[in-house]
């Protein structure tokens, strides 16, 4: 037991021909004290723990939330862009019948084409930011399953 122990032994003397006998019995006091810190420590650990795994689920529900308004954004800056090139193709159009007619120049003309390449660039490098993102969204909807 934790708490007690008892021990015996058997011996003797061969020259004298004497024979003994002796025990032992201990009796150990439990520190309470130890163990009542013992338990506040578990109960501090688990309470820490606890605490971790809130944070690191608040802090994932956050990068979650702030993906999803990213991509919104970016789907959003898709749209205008795409109006903005439509108006812009019109624009183009008009310009090149105005050239025809000698009220405008080609140089109008070429400033627009110089704008439209701009437009279609940027519009790529929305693309890449938003497959980007979409990854980013798709890891953590991945991550969010496997708990």
């Amino acid at each position: 037991y934790d708490e007690f122990s008892f021990t015996a032994g058997l011996g003797g003397t061969v020259e004298t021909g004497s024979l003994f006998v002796s025990a032992g019995f201990s009796w150990s006091f439990r520190d309470r004290k130890l163990e009542e810190l013992d338990r506040k420590e578990k109960e501090n650990s688990l309470a820490a723990s606890r605490w971790n795994l809130e944070a690191a689920r608040a802090a994932f529900t956050e990068a979650r939330e702030a993906l999803a308004l990213e991509i919104g954004e970016l789907n959003l800056r898709r749209s205008g862009l795409e109006e903005e090139r439509a108006l812009l193709e019109l624009r183009l159009a008009e310009t090149s019948r105005w050239l025809e007619q000698g009220f405008s120049t080609s140089r109008e003309l070429e400033a627009l084409r110089w704008e439209r390449e701009k437009l279609d660039y940027a519009a790529r490098t929305l693309q890449l930011d938003s497959l980007q993102a979409q990854s980013r969204l798709e890891q953590l909807v991945g991550l969010e399953s496997t708990r």
